[in-house]
């Protein structure tokens, strides 16, 4: 699995959905072991459940942002970290 392919990192329990631009790979892990596994300048954390390749966000808006077309929710308390993650 190429670390670049990947859009966004959706938490599903005890598993993570890992979606790329063709399909989408479920790996048993948390997304905070995920964390720790991928770079903090290519990836940050957008919400409890979801975290998103920096470099592909087309939008951000107050309270989401948009990668190829699907919207994600943004919380507050993440909120600062993507900002000076794209800054």
């Amino acid at each position: 699995l190429d670390v670049k392919e990947i859009l966004w990192l959706e938490a599903a329990g005890d598993y993570v959905k890992i979606h790329l631009k063709e399909r989408t790979h479920i790996v048993y892990a948390t997304l905070k072991k995920l964390t720790s596994r991928l770079s903090p300048r290519q990836f940050v954390r957008i919400h409890r459940s979801y975290m998103v390749n920096v470099s592909k966000i087309s939008q951000i808006e107050p309270s989401n942002l948009t990668i190829d077309k699907k919207v994600l929710p943004v919380s507050q308390g993440f909120r600062d970290d993507l900002l000076r993650s794209i800054n």
